[in-house]
């Protein structure tokens, strides 16, 4: 036996109303999650030192002006900048002609700063000297950009070009655009950091799964000066005429860094680009390294930025008479 059920003509009438309530109520809340999750990261994003640390050595950099009788000096690039050279060390082994400004963005890449260049000079950036820091191997990792540079220095200009010429989905587009604009997406990575450690025992379980599935390596481009030679033309292009432009080869006792510094030495030497690097691969032991055996500790990056110091300050006026004393090492 069927049994229909009656249905009124106010009830049918009524029922797309009431869904529109439901979709409705349904938007508010995920509007409201939205602005919490927002206001959240934004609280973690204020109380957490090394962030703002990063974001104002960037509004720094982008405030640089001219000076009537001290040289600009911009040292900028990732962890090697942020974590291995201090600028006051830098600015005691330079001098009283110079104003050393240190911008090192932790997990920045090549692609990070051959935009990022544009927009630090369209925004009105005018240092004397630049020194740019990355190290040899990480000029040939494949694209990627980081969210505290989109966020803080890129503008839409280098978001659109970053995309047309990496042919960038979709999906990837709008990623960029919402790191941009928005710090929940802009830091979620460090979100996810945190929220793993609420979680009793996930730290133990990551491990498990990365036993049971190892990952991919890394597909870097193979080493050759020719790459090289692309790769910095494009950071000097955007460089304008009046900014003087070097390269700064860090320690790390990698021995794949080891491998491709010859092929960026031949191409900064086919394009007349200074390098210094003050301390050899290797050449320091590994006491001098912190646990990670790839960055400086605290001690051995202040012996390492006053002879950087020294070393730039020659460079730019060998005749000068330099009080903080004789680089070891040179170029």
């Amino acid at each position: 036996m069927v049994f229909a059920t009656q249905v009124s003509p106010a009830e049918v009438e009524a029922a797309p109303d009431h869904a529109k309530r439901k979709l409705a109520l349904l938007l508010i809340w995920i509007f409201v999650l939205m602005i919490f999750v927002e206001c959240f990261t934004r609280f973690l994003h204020n109380h957490r030192k090394i962030t703002l640390t990063v974001e104002q050595s960037i509004r720094d950099a982008i405030a640089i002006r001219p000076a009537t009788n001290k040289k600009q000096t911009l040292f900028v690039g990732n962890s090697l900048i942020f974590m291995d050279v201090t600028q006051p060390a830098l600015q005691d082994a330079m001098g009283r002609d110079y104003l050393v400004h240190t911008t090192g963005v932790v997990g920045s890449t090549y692609y990070d700063w051959q935009y990022g260049f544009r927009a630090l000079f369209k925004r009105g950036s005018r240092p004397d000297v630049i020194v740019f820091a990355i190290s040899p191997s990480q000029y040939l990792r494949a694209p990627s950009v980081t969210p505290m540079i989109i966020s803080q220095l890129w503008t839409n200009s280098e978001i659109f070009a970053y995309r047309s010429e990496q042919n960038l989905n979709l999906t990837n587009f709008s990623e960029l655009l919402f790191e941009r604009y928005s710090t929940f997406f802009a830091l979620r990575d460090i979100v996810r950091i945190y929220a793993r450690k609420v979680i009793p025992g996930f730290t133990n379980l990551v491990g498990v799964w990365a036993r049971a599935t190892p990952s991919k390596p890394t597909e870097n481009q193979v080493p050759s000066t020719e790459i090289y030679v692309e790769k910095l033309r494009r950071l000097v292009q955007s460089v304008p005429p009046g900014t003087r432009f070097l390269l700064l080869i860090p320690p790390t006792n990698q021995p794949n860094d080891t491998a491709a510094e010859p092929y960026l030495r031949a191409a900064a030497s086919e394009l007349g680009i200074p390098v210094e690097e003050p301390v050899k691969e290797y050449q320091w032991p590994s006491a001098k390294f912190q646990p990670d055996a790839y960055h400086l500790n605290n001690s051995s990056a202040i012996e390492y930025s006053r002879l950087v110091g020294v070393d730039v300050a020659h460079l730019l006026d060998p005749q000068a008479d330099n009080a903080a004393g004789t680089s070891r090492g040179g170029q």
